[in-house]
């Protein structure tokens, strides 16, 4: 028996909502599943929302969603797209969405035979090689700081006690959190777990980043927080 927790639907541009009788879609599915999960394609339904190649400029209104992106500019296998993007560019996208609370739905495009292209071979191994370095800063992880509180992205935990910071540039030196309130148990490179030189003034934690240590993509900082995320408003 086939009984999906999740639907996927596409193309709801092509009619309206009447004609593709999606009330009568939604109520028929939940039928076998209750807890069936849509997404925002079925029109006028959808429990999370699906932007496509281009990462929102704001959060979007629906707290659930995920960003649709290729490896290259084509959904299935195009011999002749080789515009490809680089692992590095797919990991900020990553980061990205992240930050803002989201997923990545990361298409590629196997040929007639089943084989994958080298070239999307090397983009998912450059991204697995650091999704595996940074796994806790990925997983489960939640929307990070508001503006102006860190230059950069950045997440947190679900029990917010953790805030991940992302580091997208090379030989950053000191960085600043404003408005922490909290006090901290420990700052360390996620992936490297060696401690590194902080110091907390009032609000505003500074912290020293080892440049030997920063990674060859995104460098990711962990402030362990004695206790939920707590910030002030800035002036």
């Amino acid at each position: 028996t086939f009984n999906p927790d999740l639907l996927w639907f596409d193309g709801d541009w092509e009619h309206s909502a009447e004609e593709w009788q999606a009330d009568k879609i939604l109520s028929n599915l939940r039928k076998y599943n209750p807890n069936i999960i849509v997404n925002a394609r079925l029109t006028g339904h959808g429990d999370y929302d699906t932007p496509e190649q281009g990462v929102p400029v704001i959060k979007p209104a629906n707290p659930y969603w995920e960003l649709c992106y290729t490896t290259n500019d084509s959904w299935g296998y195009q011999p002749y797209d080789l515009k490809y993007k680089s692992a590095n560019m797919i990991i900020r996208t990553l980061v990205d969405c992240i930050s803002m609370g989201g997923n990545l739905l990361l298409d590629i495009g196997p040929k007639a035979d089943g084989t994958i292209p080298q070239e999307q071979i090397d983009v998912l191994k450059g991204l697995g090689r650091w999704t595996q370095k940074h796994q806790e800063a990925i997983y489960g992880t939640r929307e990070g700081l508001p503006a102006g509180h860190f230059f950069g992205k950045s997440a947190l935990s679900k029990d917010k006690k953790k805030l991940y910071l992302f580091l997208e540039q090379k030989d950053n030196k000191t960085i600043t959190v404003s408005g922490l309130n909290n006090n901290i148990n420990s700052v360390y490179i996620v992936g490297d777990r060696n401690k590194v030189v902080y110091k907390k003034e009032e609000t505003d934690l500074k912290i020293n980043i080892p440049r030997q240590a920063e990674d060859q993509d995104v460098t990711v900082i962990c402030v362990d927080l004695a206790d939920e995320l707590s910030i002030s408003d800035l002036a």
